[in-house]
């Protein structure tokens, strides 16, 4: 290969990155839009409230049930076809959001779109693994990780919260999503496609019908008797689930040999606590309540610093892992969310002014994106490019799963936000911050474990290939 096509085949991975990182940034914008949309749209009658929190945890269930079969099927269509499809689902969604109507359609409108967000999300992941040779993988997922607070940025900075801005803002990302799709429909494809294998259709099959019966089970307690049938329901899927893939082997939905590394699962173990943490503290509102229990007028710097600092330090994790500092991200992020989440819950009950709470959101957001990329570079250290989907496909199925116990647990905990807000008893608060605590000590043992293995992993195997 010439240095003119080396460098040919460089710039056009790169393109792929960026394409793919923009669509995630619009699909996350799209999906912060929509929750804001039983707001500020047009009147949805009096049971909006009860009809959109229906939607919104419904949401976060189509995410934990289908992004493992949708990275799965990523081994036999193109990434960018996902991509696209996800783009197409988000635009229509995005339109209808405008549409006059109840709160019923606004609801399947954000289910809808919470579908395509999921598709985005899978599509974006494998292009980005697919396009960046191992050397510079670390930037690469560090970049894709920043564009969650790069979202929640924007939307800041447009006062998207805003009822004068609500609508035009929607137009514009509606504009966005259609431009991004023409690009991701014109550019050149070169993503890996695998076709060593056919799709597991029976394993899919029982994942969807044992995660669904699952997530059900846990949202409605209206009923005993449905409750014991859910159960039986899930048991049963998932131990055919087991048996499938006994019986597959590599072939399977979720391949045996990624469950016999524990490299992988103390990885995956760590994305679902983290998320479960950020979920449940709920960060990004905690500025906001810190003022109304004060009858201060809420500022917008603390979820700013919140943001901002995840924005610069996810790239800049990914950039000390490519310079080989593993180690050392490992444990700057595990110090800075530890010192983050100390200082905010100090400051939420003690201060009476915002710089220190402005300092520990700063923390928190440096020491969720600074882990959010080592686990997501952990996670797939020492994978085969044949394994990328299935292990991709875990590992948002991982952070969606984090999102959807922390909601649940807080829900029916009945705690609101990180301070424990109408919950002034001081047993209480104690509870919560040592909850905190406990799944930040258990995020850092799986840190160590992921450590500990990766180190042996690496002088008992060969070097992988750059081409992965």
């Amino acid at each position: 290969m010439t240095s003119r096509e080396g460098e040919g085949d460089m710039n056009l991975a790169v393109r792929h990155v960026v394409i793919a990182c923009t669509a995630l940034f619009v699909a996350r914008l799209t999906m912060l839009d929509h929750g804001l949309a039983a707001v500020w749209g047009v009147d949805r009658g009096e049971d909006a409230l009860g009809t959109i929190e229906w939607a919104t945890v419904a949401g976060d269930i189509v995410a934990v049930v289908t992004l493992l079969v949708f990275a799965r099927l990523g081994n036999h269509f193109r990434p960018t076809t996902f991509l696209a499809t996800g783009l197409v689902i988000l635009g229509l969604s995005t339109a209808g959001s405008l549409i006059p109507g109840s709160a019923t359609l606004l609801a399947w409108v954000m289910l809808v779109s919470a579908l395509g967000a999921g598709l985005t999300m899978v599509a974006s992941m494998l292009i980005v693994l697919h396009s960046t040779p191992r050397q510079g993988r670390g930037f690469s997922l560090g970049f894709w990780v920043a564009m969650y607070p790069l979202a929640m940025l924007a939307g800041q900075i447009l006062d998207i919260n805003s009822p004068q801005n609500w609508r035009s803002i929607t137009y514009g990302i509606l504009a966005a999503t259609v431009v991004v799709l023409v690009v991701v429909l014109t550019q050149p494809h070169r993503e890996f496609v695998g076709t060593f294998d056919t799709f597991d259709l029976v394993g899919a099959l029982l994942w969807l019908v044992g995660v669904s019966a699952l997530a059900w089970l846990l949202v409605d307690d209206s009923s005993p008797a449905r409750a014991v049938i859910l159960g039986i329901i899930a048991l049963g899927a998932f131990g055919g689930l087991f048996a499938q893939t006994r019986r597959r082997g590599s072939a399977a939905l979720i391949a045996v040999d990624v469950l016999t590394r524990p490299v992988v699962l103390a990885a995956l173990l760590a994305i679902t606590v983290l998320t479960f943490l950020v979920r449940f503290a709920d960060f990004d509102h905690a500025a906001m309540w810190w003022s109304i229990d004060r009858e201060l007028a809420p500022s917008d710097a603390p979820p700013v610093a919140l943001f901002a600092a995840g924005l610069v330090f996810a790239p800049l994790a990914g950039y000390l892992i490519d310079a080989g500092k593993r180690t050392l991200v490992a444990v700057l992020g595990t110090v800075l969310l530890v010192a983050g989440v100390a200082a905010t819950v100090i400051e939420l009950h003690a201060a009476s002014t915002e710089s220190g709470l402005i300092s520990g959101l700063l923390l928190s957001g440096a020491g969720i994106s600074t882990l959010a990329v080592y686990l997501f570079y952990a996670v797939f250290h020492g994978v085969s490019p044949v394994q990328l989907t299935v292990v991709g496909g875990l590992a948002v199925t991982a952070s969606a799963l984090g999102v959807v116990l922390g909601e649940f647990v807080r829900q029916r905990a009945e705690i609101d936000l990180l301070t424990g807000y109408g919950l002034g008893h001081p047993s209480v608060f104690a509870d919560i911050v040592g909850l905190i605590v406990v799944l930040v000590a258990l995020l850092a043992g799986a840190l160590l474990i992921v450590e500990r293995r990766r180190g042996g992993a690496a002088a008992t195997t060969p070097a992988e290939s750059t081409s992965d």
